[in-house]
């Protein structure tokens, strides 16, 4: 499979199911039907520019998994795997930030120096404190807090 072919199936997979929830969220109440026609909108957006892009590559082509790096691969799999495995035990801002840290440095490589190391500590930290902070500050919205590490 061609990466033109790739580019074009997601693209429509994910236009259709842009719709598919755009539809299903007509029938929620105005509040209630926010989130999902945003979601949606964006979704199709993203589908529409990837449909475009693909249209625009040249037919042929080298295959669309030939930059893959399986290792790597397998390491995301099993460390999303274990994420959703140990949330039911560990609380879910701990859990997140070793996530976090561990998939940059497994993406991204050994890091130059102890700057790098710290920059992606301090990243892996704050995306979970931010992200606490808009769903139960801004949005109302609490996070479970359950696990061995409850606060």
């Amino acid at each position: 499979m061609t990466a033109r072919t790739l580019n074009l199936t997601v693209g429509a997979l994910s236009l259709l199911g842009a719709i598919l929830i755009y539809s299903a969220a007509t029938g929620f109440p105005d509040r209630a039907a926010l989130m999902p026609s945003l979601i949606s909108g964006i979704l199709g957006f993203s589908a529409l520019s990837m449909i475009i892009k693909a249209l625009r590559q040249p037919k042929g082509g080298e295959s669309a998994f030939s930059n893959i790096s399986w290792p790597k691969l397998a390491l995301t799999s099993a460390a999303w795997f274990c994420l959703i495995i140990l949330s039911k035990w560990i609380n879910f801002f701990i859990l997140s930030a070793v996530f976090l840290f561990s998939i940059a440095l497994l993406l991204n490589g050994k890091p130059q120096d102890i700057k790098d190391t710290l920059r992606i500590a301090a990243f892996s930290i704050e995306l979970p404190i931010a992200l606490w902070l808009l769903f139960s500050l801004v949005l109302n919205v609490s996070f479970p807090i359950e696990g061995i590490f409850e606060f």
